[in-house]
């Protein structure tokens, strides 16, 4: 199943274990998005990095906002890298002058890549392998 799996949550509107309830562009959506090993690796190799707490349910809803704009769904390492600077400035932190580099070399130590393989517009999935 892919990471960014979307399931219909069938439990007759009770919230289950496991599942998101959002509520995005004034509609009700209830789904789960399945945060595998990789990406939970590389949020807690930026927290650590940079020193900052991603919130996990806003960061999930941010994700999940992200990848439905694809099909199959997916984001950009470079649209992770945008949602770590707005948490940066959101915690008034200084954004260092190399934060490209440190965000690539956390996604390449969580991936087993090459830093240099690591694009703005490489696909997570897609691209990268993340699982």
């Amino acid at each position: 199943m892919s990471l960014l799996g979307f399931w219909r949550n069938r439990s007759g509107g009770r919230q289950s274990p496991g599942y998101l309830h959002i509520n995005v562009n004034q509609y009700r959506c209830s789904g789960r998005l399945s945060m595998g090993i990789d990406l939970l690796d590389i949020r807690f190799r930026l927290e650590k990095r940079f020193n900052i707490a991603l919130i996990r349910e806003q960061f999930d809803v941010d994700l999940w906002e992200l990848a439905h704009r694809r099909q199959p769904p997916d984001f950009t390492a470079g649209e992770i890298y945008e949602l770590l600077l707005q948490e940066l400035k959101r915690q008034n932190r200084d954004v260092p002058e190399n934060s490209w580099g440190l965000f690539c070399f956390c996604v390449s130590e969580a991936l087993g890549l090459d830093a240099r393989e690591i694009q703005p517009d490489s696909l997570m999935e897609a691209d990268l392998g993340m699982s």
